[in-house]
């Protein structure tokens, strides 16, 4: 249309490519260039990189006298316009049915064609009548058919379609309904054949049947692919059915347990691929489906940063809603739970008990077993009312376990601690404040009234011998234990802790004991400045330092966290108490004040006085006289004023 214009159109086939383009040139017949221009950067594939085209390079020469232009066309290549060809078919008056003058499958060309009413070798078995398209791309091996069917009135309007397989063979004809009368619409597509119906040439994109693409490519946002629309008064709505069945269509069989209805796929090319799906939504089985059985479940999985593995993250099903389940040990069916982040961190409850059991690293199958290794603990709300604590020591991933009470609240608000000795070292109430002495740190109290307080103290010193309960001090005040009201004990006298000489022999309760020159306890008549008893059933004891760290020179200090895995801090605790056994030999408990059984040679009466003597060998022994001498009195260490059942006398304790 331009008298100054020479153009040359170069068109590339699909096999040719692997390159890109960026630069044009004509060249003459003695191949020198005499014409040249760029172009927009543009990739031309080809066939074995999975997608190919045919491409046509145009280019336009601007010159003074075209008559000086001689063009020479090779004669075996002809190209086309679409609009001269449609012109041309116009002209001789073929209309549609122009390709239908031999069967399709005979045509050796490359092209489109389309047939009119004939169905010879080219319909459905069935052979409706309709109007075939046929779509070849670049080989026999790689065409397509579509078939439209004719219409009559009040039925289905069908397209069928087909492809050939690698091996040239043309696939099962799938149908397509577009609509159904009464103006109700619906998609059913049905196929058969090998799957291999994916035109996309990206890497790892799996055959699919049917696509739709968005390529808006300008960034824009909201575009809706896929939408349903549903009015009038019906019961569901929208519905899209998921159907899977084993065996085959023609003899269809049920499907099994954990079987996949339905998996709904999430992802994204990353760069070299089409990725796994990242994400997935669905619905699996849960038992072997039969005409009375049809469990499943709905399941959500997704791909965490840095990782190509898909775990489970969330669950729902007759169990409950189970969170982070990847790898969820097999809980027993008759519970409901929620599982946190696996391994047994979960609620749960009992399908036919009322109650609320919090779980960790623990899950129930036909008995308690570990989710991984370490420790597992419970809480437990039973049906009957009670509160209840345990833990498990360190176990290995499931193995079974079994749980060790550590605190209950029962029914009647009875509040219960225990303590095994695999578990700890007991029992802490621990209360971190910027000054810890002189603060509360446990009441015991019925409404507004305590009844026992235990505030925190700053100081040590207390025995380290066993006895059921160790009370320390306040540091500033030195006291231990303020009681408004009474002390009382079982015990009938008061003692004192005294060491023992180095050559007195072990001394029996009830015994009449010298003390020497030293205030150490003698069973030497000889060395006795005074006399005591040695306590039988005492109510309080004095003088308890021999035992503490200070004393025996040991310092144990604070273990670490779990003290049975305190290496060191049990060395210590060994070395302490092997001292401190060494050292309660030498120490014994002598009566100051109250009442306790004496032992006696002789017998002894209600208001007698005990008076200690010289026996055999240096010993101490114990008369009863009636009207003792002043020197025997002051001797005495004490007044009978009973006779036990096994005939000992039971005295006032005198200090003499």
């Amino acid at each position: 249309q331009n008298p100054n214009w020479v153009v040359v159109e170069q068109v590339l086939p699909p096999d040719v490519g692997g390159w890109t383009i960026r630069e044009i040139g004509v060249f003459d017949i003695d191949g020198d260039l005499i014409g040249y221009g760029n172009y927009p950067e543009t990739y031309k594939p080809v066939l074995s990189e999975g997608s190919s085209r045919t491409q046509t390079v145009r280019f336009v020469i601007e010159v003074s006298d075209t008559a000086a232009v001689t063009l020479k066309v090779d004669p075996s290549v002809v190209l086309a316009t679409r609009e001269f060809a449609q012109s041309a078919f116009r002209e001789f008056g073929l209309g549609a049915d122009a390709a239908n003058l031999a069967n399709i499958n005979t045509i050796d060309k490359t092209g489109f064609y389309i047939t009119g009413a004939g169905t010879a070798g080219t319909a459905p078995p069935d052979g409706i009548a309709g109007t075939l398209l046929h779509i070849e791309r670049g080989s026999s091996n790689q065409a397509t058919q579509i078939f439209d069917t004719l219409r009559a009135s009040g039925q289905n309007q069908l397209v069928y379609t087909r492809t050939k397989d690698n091996a040239g063979n043309w696939t099962s004809w799938g149908k397509v309904a577009l609509s159904v009368p009464g103006g109700i619409s619906a998609f059913s597509f049905l196929s058969a054949g090998d799957g291999v119906a994916n035109a996309n040439s990206i890497p790892g994109d799996e055959p699919h049947w049917l696509e739709v693409t968005n390529n808006a490519g300008d960034g824009s946002s909201g575009n809706q692919l896929f939408r349903m629309n549903s009015y009038g008064d019906i019961a569901y709505g929208g519905n899209i059915h998921s159907c899977r069945y084993f065996g085959s269509e023609a003899a269809p069989a049920a499907i099994a347990d954990e079987t996949f209805i339905m998996s709904w796929g999430f992802r994204g090319f990353n760069g070299s691929q089409l990725s796994q799906s990242a994400g997935a939504f669905q619905c699996v089985t849960t038992e072997n489906w039969t005409e009375t059985a049809n469990g499943v479940r709905f399941q959500f999985e997704v791909v965490g940063a840095g990782t190509l593995a898909r775990e489970k993250v969330l669950e729902i099903g007759t169990h409950g809603l189970a969170l982070s389940m990847d790898g969820t040990p097999g809980w027993n069916p008759n519970y409901a739970l929620i599982e946190i982040a696996g391994k047994g961190t979960a609620l749960r409850g009992h399908k036919s008990q009322a109650e609320l059991v919090m779980t960790n690293n623990a899950f129930f199958d036909v008995a308690y077993k570990y989710g991984a290794n370490g420790y597992a603990h419970s809480y437990r709300q039973g049906n009957e009312g009670e509160h209840l604590w345990q833990t498990a020591p360190n176990g290995i991933s499931g193995d079974p376990l079994v749980f060790v009470d550590v605190m209950k609240i029962d029914e009647n608000y009875n509040w219960s601690v225990f303590s095994d000795n695999d578990l700890g070292n007991g029992h802490k109430i621990t209360k971190v404040r910027p000054s810890n002495a002189g603060n509360p740190i446990l009441t015991i109290e019925n409404t507004s009234q305590a009844s026992a307080v235990i505030y925190a103290v700053n100081g040590t010193g207390a025995n380290a011998a066993n006895s059921a309960m160790v009370v320390n001090k306040d540091n500033a005040t030195g006291r231990s234990i303020n009681a408004a009201g009474t002390v009382n004990a079982s015990g009938a006298d008061y003692a004192e802790y005294m060491r023992k000489s180095e050559d007195c022999a072990s001394v029996a309760k009830g015994d009449v004991v010298g003390i020497d020159r030293n205030g150490e306890i003698t069973d030497k008549f000889s060395s006795s400045v005074s006399f005591m008893i040695k306590s039988t059933d005492p109510s309080y004891v004095g003088g308890d330092r021999w035992g503490t760290e200070e004393y025996l020179g040991i310092e144990l200090g604070v273990p670490e966290e779990g003290a049975n895995t305190d290496e060191e801090y049990q060395s210590r605790l060994k070395d302490f108490k092997q001292a401190l056994e060494v050292e309660r030999q030498h120490w014994d408990r002598i009566a100051f004040s109250g009442r306790v059984p004496v032992n006696i040679t002789g017998t002894a009466e209600p208001g007698d006085h005990l008076v200690p003597e010289e026996g055999t060998d240096d010993a101490i022994i114990v008369r009863a006289h009636k009207s003792p001498s002043f020197d025997q009195y002051i001797a005495s260490v004490g007044k009978v004023i009973a006779l036990l059942e096994d005939g000992r006398p039971l005295v006032i304790v005198k200090a003499c």
